[in-house]
């Protein structure tokens, strides 16, 4: 059944169509971050640079900060922890000269300086303030740099539950359970078959001989099917228990999932509302825009 909640300006309804995919791909959320700050005295006419202090603020995913000026330049080494592939970097640097707070431009940041960096791979980074005397006449002093960083990406939650892929347990999934119950239950049909036969042939053959040497082939075929329908009829018991064993611990960890799901990532079958996204210290602005989220 489909209800009208809202009607649309047809040029709005169509770009949101057309806009709608990408807001499948789930948004990654802040993960951890660090801050590794530095402290040096400064004067870039005389091309010194003397470094005072360097410690770890907050978080380990910074290591080995360094300085370092060449002409007017200053070039920031550093290290940054490896994550995995899907997971990104955001990263944020200020800066303060004798207390009061600079405006770092965006131009004059080079090097590593970028809104998303991959966590993977090698990171050994380098960023480069530039041109310090084009912007500042008389730059020296006692400086400050602080150097935040941002890992984010999907949490890692309960049962492997990830928050851009409903946990699903559907007709396919089900399906091997099925064929193996069906299994399992033509084997005991078979073997009560079976069963049958060989006590018809006892019954019916092996008694009704008056001679041994008669009656043993009968006895033996009787004998023989027997066997096999016990076979048949306790092996359809095992694979029934088993995969009834199977498919409810798989049911229950199903619910388990979706229960997690809908705690930590939501439950609503579609849903758009309103986005105002927070400069956070890796961002340099803000966003506002809308948020699809859908569920199968």
């Amino acid at each position: 059944m489909i209800k009208k909640y809202l009607s649309l300006h047809p040029v709005l309804f169509s770009t949101i169509v057309l806009l709608f995919p990408l807001h499948l791909i789930a948004q990654n959320q802040l993960l951890s971050s660090s801050r590794s700050t530095i402290v040096a005295q400064i004067d870039i006419a005389d091309g010194q640079l003397e470094m005072e202090q360097a410690a770890q603020i907050q978080g380990v995913l910074i290591q080995s900060l360094s300085p370092q000026l060449q002409n007017d330049d200053i070039t920031f080494s550093f290290q940054l922890q490896e994550g995995k592939e899907e997971e990104e970097y955001r990263i944020n640097i200020r800066a303060m000269l004798d207390g009061a707070v600079i405006n770092i431009k965006q131009e004059d940041l080079l090097g590593d300086y970028q809104d998303r960096i991959p966590a993977s791979g090698s990171q050994g980074k380098e960023i480069i303030w530039s041109g310090l005397l084009d912007r500042y006449y008389d730059f020296r002093g006692r400086l400050e740099v602080i150097l935040s960083v941002e890992l984010w990406g999907q949490p890692t939650l309960p049962f492997g539950v990830r928050c851009d892929e409903v946990p699903v347990f559907d007709g396919r999934q089900k399906l091997p359970y099925y064929i193996a119950a069906g299994a399992g239950l033509a084997a005991l049909g078979i073997s009560f078959v079976i069963g049958s036969e060989a006590q018809k042939i006892y019954d019916d053959d092996y008694l009704s001989q008056n001679f041994e040497q008669a009656a043993e082939p009968f006895y033996q075929d009787a004998n023989d099917k027997r066997h096999t329908a016990l076979l048949l009829r306790y092996g359809g018991i095992a694979v029934l228990v088993a995969d009834a064993a199977v498919y409810f611990y798989r049911r229950d960890r199903h619910k388990k999932k979706l229960a997690t799901f809908s705690e930590f990532c939501g439950n609503a079958p579609v849903s758009v509302r309103p986005v105002y996204e927070r400069t956070s210290e890796a961002l340099a602005g803000s966003s506002i825009g809308l948020k699809f989220a859908y569920r199968f």
